[in-house]
């Protein structure tokens, strides 16, 4: 019983601090929303040089995608705009998410904000940020 409340225990202390990353609504966790609906979800790889973050933005232009590093911080924020050919229609299901989108992380070690590089390829998102090099 004593294991148990102790795992209960620190089961809440971890909520609680993921909660706390998310009060100020730039860090987004897995499976949250924006004030729109819109969901990103990516992946983030660390390797010993960089941090890759991978996102699947279908629909999206790389003109329409920014990526900024603040801090501890990446963001990736893209727009996608509603199709439109100019015909009048009347759409019978809209299940598509448009409008913009945004994803934070933090990242576990010091980055150069002027090393990013980011290529879209089939709707895939691929942004590169090399590591700052500690003396040591």
């Amino acid at each position: 019983m004593k294991m148990h409340n102790e795992v209960m225990g620190m089961v809440k202390e971890l909520s609680k601090r993921l909660s706390a990353l998310s009060l100020d609504g730039r860090i987004k966790r897995p499976g949250d929303v924006d004030s729109q609906g819109n969901t990103l979800s990516c992946d983030l790889i660390e390797t010993p040089d960089c941090f890759q973050m991978i996102v699947d933005l279908p629909g999206c232009r790389l003109r329409d995608v920014q990526v900024a590093v603040n801090g501890p911080y990446l963001t990736v924020s893209a727009d996608r705009r509603a199709d439109s050919d100019g015909k009048e229609h009347h759409a019978v299901i809209v299940e598509r998410a448009c409008g913009k989108f945004e994803r934070t992380v933090e990242l576990a070690s010091a980055v150069d904000p002027d090393s990013v590089q980011k290529k879209l390829k089939n709707g895939v998102l691929n942004v590169m940020v090399g590591k700052i090099k500690s003396d040591g």
